[in-house]
């Protein structure tokens, strides 16, 4: 993928700062198995947008339906990898599959019965019961 940076274009500009930045980005993996970076807002530092080569979460993607500086910057930052010019930072593993139970979890851990968990107070309650 090329990527074309216009001196004259203030979203070029701001893609290359942003892209300049790159090691603050958050990595991370979508659901469906894409790789992602989450790039802090320049209006609001507690917001971050999901982005990867194709979109974004920004207003301005969503507005315009064409890429945004984050976009353009994401792919900037994956062509310099590429082309050996910056070191990918590593990303987090990709979440393997895993069980729905906590595998911390074992026999000696869970209670035998509610008596031995709330032991006099189970007896006193049932005799609520009637």
């Amino acid at each position: 993928m090329a990527v074309t940076i216009d001196a004259s274009d203030a979203r070029s500009i701001r893609a290359v700062e942003l892209a300049a930045g790159a090691s603050a980005w958050l990595k991370c993996w979508l659901a469906d198995g894409c790789k992602a970076y989450g790039i802090r807002s320049s209006r609001d530092p507690s917001r971050f947008y999901l982005t990867n080569c194709e979109s974004c979460t920004c207003y301005d993607f969503r507005r315009h339906q064409q890429h945004c500086k984050h976009v353009l910057a994401v792919r900037l930052h994956v062509e310099l990898v590429r082309a050996g010019v910056v070191k990918a930072q590593a990303a987090p593993r990709r979440p393997e599959k895993r069980p729905s139970h906590d595998r911390r979890w074992n026999a000696s851990t869970e209670p035998k019965s509610r008596t031995s968990v709330l032991g006099s107070r189970w007896d006193a309650l049932g005799q609520l019961d009637g």
